[in-house]
């Protein structure tokens, strides 16, 4: 279900990931599952008893916490304090799990370096040392892989390697461009050659690798080798997923032919250039082939300390997560609904509704103030008559007249 979720359409129904993630985690540690041991003679006598099956369970946990945390740029659910590698794990959960769960723990340090990104990103001589501790970690998984453990037969494992690979670099303020295109070029390579592989990590490695090359198609070292390699991804037939998707419109976008206002800019930009004299173009190659001559025999000393090498600052890019970037320009892109105006009703001359009794009854009693203002208003006519005339009101108010 987890796995499910983690490749589940945005805005579809379902609990989310994180949500499921948090339970199955809950009730592994309320099952004290992180406790579990499995007993070496029994998994090498390949009986599948229920302390087996409680690592297997628990370490599947592990690697679906640890790679979650590095993709979305939250916290690991389960402490390294739980994560014990025991020296029966091998042969329980199998030579290739047992490679993910060791590369895992770069994860682990690599998720607490996202989570702990401060606002302003600035980089110190310590990020750039940590940088460089995690970039050597890397290393010395590789080293210790087996002879047999070859891409070709063991493409998982490979694809692991070069996303962790990639991910060192991107933690490391000193790195150079080509640093970051050598492990995306290589996803990008396996990722081709095993196009009906599926695994659960598969989103990640295609989302880090693409959202590197877009990048690195902005720096002028890297843009041609960037642009090819998104070229052949676009061009290869993966699995379809929902993170696939997205990538290939990304690169759809980054790729789309320019303009027409763009084109005749650059037409205009080439028609100024070639009416330029012949010599000062002459001597404008000449200076910038003896400057690229000397930018190549000078030593590429790793000094940078703000990813100046780099061309491009990562950190944006980890610390909102990867696998967020492309959910976050998803729903960017779907239009906002406009606000209905509201209707303004003008109550013109509209009465109430009254029933029938209480209509009488209001009839009644406007009749009765009519008279009441009338007899109001024969009273004050009857006191301003003379005194000679001898003026009478009976007894309902109503005046008459007496003559001598």
């Amino acid at each position: 279900m987890i796995i499910e979720a983690d490749n589940r359409p945005l805005g579809s129904i379902g609990a989310p990931k994180e949500s499921l993630l948090g339970r199955a985690v809950a009730s592994a540690n309320a099952l004290k599952l992180y406790q579990a041991k499995a007993d070496l003679s029994e998994a090498e006598a390949g009986s599948d008893t229920e302390c087996q099956l409680r690592v297997r369970i628990w370490w599947s946990l592990v690697l679906l916490d640890r790679w979650n945390a590095v993709g979305a740029a939250v916290p690991s659910l389960i402490r390294d304090e739980s994560v014990i590698v025991s020296p029966s794990l091998k042969v329980v959960v199998g030579e290739v799990q047992y490679l993910l769960i060791r590369a895992s723990k770069f994860l682990s340090r690599a998720s607490v370096m996202i989570t702990n990104f401060q606002e302003p990103l600035n980089s110190t001589f310590a990020d750039r040392m940590i940088g460089s501790f995690m970039d050597a970690w890397i290393e010395d998984f590789r080293e210790d892989l087996p002879a047999h453990i070859e891409a070709g037969s063991y493409p998982v494992v490979h694809l692991v390697y070069w996303h962790c690979r990639l991910l060192a670099y991107l933690l490391n303020p000193s790195a150079q461009s080509t640093d970051a295109l050598w492990p995306s070029q290589e996803l990008v390579n396996l990722l081709v050659s095993h196009s009906q592989l599926i695994t659960p990590m598969h989103h990640h490695f295609t989302v880090l690798a693409i959202l590197t090359l877009v990048e690195l198609t902005k720096v002028d070292k890297t843009k041609e080798d960037a642009t090819r390699l998104l070229g052949e991804f676009s061009d290869s037939s993966l699995p379809a997923s929902v993170f696939d998707g997205l990538v290939r419109d990304k690169i759809a976008d980054h790729l789309r032919p320019p303009t027409s206002a763009t084109a005749a800019l650059a037409s205009s930009a080439m028609e100024v250039a070639a009416s330029q004299g012949l010599q000062h173009l002459a001597d404008l190659a000449t200076l910038s082939s003896a400057a690229v001559g000397k930018q190549d025999d000078a030593p590429a000393y790793r000094t940078a300390l703000n990813y100046q090498d780099m061309g491009f600052d990562p950190r944006p890019l980890l610390l909102v997560g990867y696998l967020n970037v492309q959910e976050q320009e998803q729903q960017q892109q779907q239009p906002q609904p406009q606000p209905q105006p509201q209707l303004q009703l003008q109550l013109q001359n509209v009465q109430p509704y009254m029933a029938p009794e209480a209509e009488l009854q209001q009839q009644q009693q406007q009749q009765e103030s009519r008279q009441l203002e009338q007899r109001i208003l024969a009273l004050q006519h009857y006191k301003e008559l003379p005194m000679s005339s001898a003026n009478r009101m009976d007894s309902n108010g109503s005046m008459y007249y007496w003559s001598y």
